[in-house]
């Protein structure tokens, strides 16, 4: 299996995993639908963008501290799965935090 495949494969499943704590969420929750939505967006992009932005700092340092030219390649493999391990930390914070029915 090839790189490219892995990665549609890993966006697949990570967004199986998304609308299934979504629809956990909204069972539980009575908001209107466009603020539930709206909630659970921001949650989502806000903790894959944080997740994003530490792994691209943690890539550059290490990349200049061990002076490699290809250290920056490390963001194909790394870039999606912190995209996934900090958007579920927002789902789950969104879980969390907005209130139940």
């Amino acid at each position: 299996m090839t790189v490219l495949n892995l990665l549609i494969l890993f966006a697949i499943t990570g967004g199986a995993v998304y609308v299934a704590l979504f629809i956990v969420g909204v069972r539980r929750k009575t908001q209107r639908w466009n603020v539930l939505v709206g909630s659970y967006v921001r949650h989502l992009f806000g903790g894959a963008g944080v997740a994003m932005a530490l792994v691209v700092v943690l890539v550059f340092a290490l990349t200049a501290y061990y002076n490699s030219p290809q250290g920056p390649l490390a963001l194909i493999v790394l870039g999606p799965l912190a995209a996934f391990v900090g958007g579920l930390a927002g789902v789950c914070r969104w879980l969390i935090k907005a209130p139940a029915a």
